[in-house]
């Protein structure tokens, strides 16, 4: 069902506006990083996720929404993954009477 002229303008606003305010969340996510550990070497974090929407489009002949949405649910799986040994002793530490 083909959406209306206005319907489909005010969903192109809210998808502004939700991309919007997810990417200053990411930017003050990446400031709060930079400015808590006194280091810049957050910073690229965005211009690498940049690049790599760039190839995966290229790559993938993908749509750009496509290739950003695969490209942030790689990097959330991954840096999930990555969390997960910290979690896993947190809990050992716990139990066993550490911090």
């Amino acid at each position: 069902m083909p959406l209306g002229n206005a319907a489909s303008q005010e969903h192109r606003h809210t998808i502004l506006w939700v991309s919007l305010l997810a990417s200053a969340v990411s930017v003050a996510t990446v400031v709060a990083r930079v400015v808590y550990s006194g280091q810049g070497t957050y910073v690229f974090l965005i211009w690498n996720l940049i690049l790599l929407v760039i190839g995966v489009t290229v790559v993938t002949r993908l749509s750009r929404r496509k290739a950003v949405l695969l490209t942030l649910g790689v990097w959330l799986l991954l840096t999930a993954l990555g969390l997960v040994p910290a979690l896993v002793g947190s809990l050992f530490a716990r139990q066993f009477g550490g911090f």
